[in-house]
């Protein structure tokens, strides 16, 4: 298949492939940094174009080369702009995000995501990995916090995380449903999850819904330990329980990621090309048992193996 690339001014990097076989044909907008490793295993739709913010690991590219998928890569964007030119040509959009992302800790306008869909006739998919059982008046995630879960078309999230179990979810409507269930490749062959397992995910979810004092306490805590870095002078990251300790240079993150093994910390050094260049970490991902006393203790200990 030939290919031609060529670059913009504006560092727009575009992949142009011909004799595409045109079986279904939509826009996919991917958020940055997303999680999201299992791309040919979850496709609703064949694409014949991605629109992929840049910074998507390697391993989405890979597996998208595998599908015959056309590749536009481009730096941190304004989604509308995209959306506004290349909207019409094609039959489906579907935008897709994290509620959270897992390598910043931020979050999207989910709002002004919304707006979009609505203005440029499009679906939403949203992954609620890192919000399931931190937001939401039920733990249900950043759509149930922002009330809009009667304007996302496609709500996935994971029972691994804040639910301590196994599996996954994807909230969808019916007829979304039964095309996944016997279309999607990864649910056809997989084995069922065993029923110990699915009572812990039933069991789980309403511990989150009844109790929500521990994922206010958890934010309180996670909102204290990115203050108190902050004081110290160092450059951290996000709004939620996921809190990137911005270092910079790869082998000094290795190595205070190894000082901190030392004191007791067990938290890993994220480098490129998971990050982008320049922006090597250290990821502390809380739980509602990282107390006050212990994030202090951190710091201290942080503050006296490293010199910012």
């Amino acid at each position: 298949m030939k290919q031609e690339q060529k670059k913009s001014q504006e560092g727009l990097s575009v992949k142009k492939e011909e004799n595409f076989s045109e079986w279904y044909t939509q826009l996919i907008l991917k958020a940055e940094l997303a999680d999201y490793t299992s791309v040919s295993g979850c496709m609703v739709f064949k694409p014949t174009a991605w629109q992929i913010w840049e910074k998507i690991r390697d391993e989405v590219d890979k597996k998208l080369k595998k599908m015959g998928v056309k590749n536009v890569y481009f730096p941190m964007f304004i989604p509308e702009s995209l959306l506004k030119k290349e909207r019409h040509k094609f039959k489906k959009s579907l935008i897709i995000t994290e509620t959270i992302f897992s390598m910043d800790g931020d979050r999207p306008s989910l709002k002004e995501i919304v707006s979009l869909k609505e203005k440029y006739n499009s679906m939403i998919m949203v992954d609620e990995a890192h919000a399931t059982g931190i937001f939401g008046e039920n733990g249900s995630g950043v759509v149930e916090e922002e009330n809009l879960t009667g304007n996302i078309d496609l709500i996935m999230g994971t029972f691994s995380k804040a639910l301590g179990s196994f599996g996954a979810y994807l909230a969808c409507s019916n007829r979304v449903k039964e095309y996944l269930i016997n279309i999607c490749r990864s649910f056809i062959y997989s084995t069922a999850l065993p029923p110990s397992v699915i009572a812990a995910n039933l069991v789980s979810l309403d511990l989150v819904r009844d109790e929500p004092f521990r994922r206010k306490t958890l934010l309180e805590n996670a909102n204290y330990l990115r203050q108190e870095l902050q004081k110290h002078g160092f450059r951290v990251k996000g709004t939620s329980q996921i809190i990137p300790l911005i270092i910079g240079d790869s082998q000094k993150a290795i190595k205070l990621s190894e000082n901190l093994k030392k004191n007791g910390y067990y938290v890993l050094p994220i480098r490129p090309p998971t990050v982008p260049a320049g922006e090597a970490r250290l990821r502390f991902s809380l739980t509602w048992q990282h107390s006050k006393n212990i994030l202090e203790k951190l710091v201290d200990d942080i503050c006296r193996i490293y010199d910012i």
